[in-house]
């Protein structure tokens, strides 16, 4: 047995996960540590050059699992966020403010050269509290 098989697997339905080798994430202890999701839809499409239906759909993804493990969006205490342009950030802001509750998660925004798929330009992974509120 190995330290990641004490802790809880995060439960998806995605097949993706086990075609990449990746888990969707793990709860250790009350965290809670997500892969990072991007703007895919249920059908698996990617909103082509928008943003921000990008970024509503990889919190949507995110809040999705972490729903399955116990927890939601207003639990997160750090995001990281790759954008594949930085002029992207301030679109990022404005969708992270209406979707988290103060006070803010600690955050990173990072560019870079490109993602998983042409058409993703975001890409954005979390660490969650699995119960209790975040203390401001």
């Amino acid at each position: 047995m190995t330290d990641l098989d004490a802790h809880r697997l995060v439960p998806s339905p995605d097949p993706d996960y086990e075609r990449f080798a990746l888990a969707a994430g793990y709860r250790i202890g009350n965290l809670i540590f997500l892969s990072g999701q991007v703007g895919v839809d249920e059908h698996g499409a990617i909103p082509k050059n928008e943003p921000e239906r990008q970024i509503e759909l990889a919190l949507a993804n995110i809040d999705r699992l972490l729903r399955l493990a116990g927890s939601d969006l207003s639990k997160v205490v750090k995001t990281t966020t790759y954008l594949t342009n930085m002029a992207h950030v301030g679109v990022w802001l404005q969708v992270k403010t209406r979707s988290f509750v103060k006070p803010w998660p600690a955050g990173t925004v990072v560019e870079v050269s490109k993602l998983g798929h042409p058409d993703v330009l975001v890409e954005i992974e979390v660490v969650a509290l699995a119960a209790g509120r975040k203390q401001g």
